[in-house]
C-alpha cells in the first residue's frame, strides 16, 4: 500500500477520479492545503462492493424472513408509560 500527496486544489479538481482511484488500489491519499495535511482519504477496511448483476430478494438479503408467531406476542402490561402519570402543575 503506498500514500499519494495530493494538494487541495487537486483534490478538488479531480475529486471523483481519486476517490476511484483509492477504492481500486487501496492506497490512501493525503490531502494538504498550504503544505500541511488536512485530510486522509482511505478505503473502508474489508468493504468491497461486489458487481450488481441482478437485484436481491428481502429474503437473500435478509436470510429467511421469519417474524415469529402470535405466541411470540407481549401482552400489554396495563402499566401506564413513563411520562404517562406525571402531574403536572395546572396553569
Amino acid at each position: 500500500m503506498g500514500t499519494r500527496i495530493v494538494p487541495v486544489v487537486d483534490f478538488q479538481a479531480n475529486c471523483f477520479a481519486l476517490l476511484d482511484e483509492v477504492a481500486e488500489s487501496g492506497d490512501e491519499i493525503l490531502v494538504t492545503k498550504n503544505g500541511r495535511v488536512v485530510a486522509r482519504v482511505v478505503p473502508p477496511l474489508g468493504y468491497m462492493v461486489p458487481p450488481v448483476d441482478r437485484l436481491l430478494t428481502a429474503d437473500e438479503l435478509l436470510g429467511t424472513a421469519h417474524w415469529g408467531d402470535d405466541e411470540d406476542l407481549i401482552e400489554p402490561t396495563g402499566e401506564p408509560w413513563p411520562g404517562e402519570t406525571r402531574d403536572w402543575p395546572d396553569s
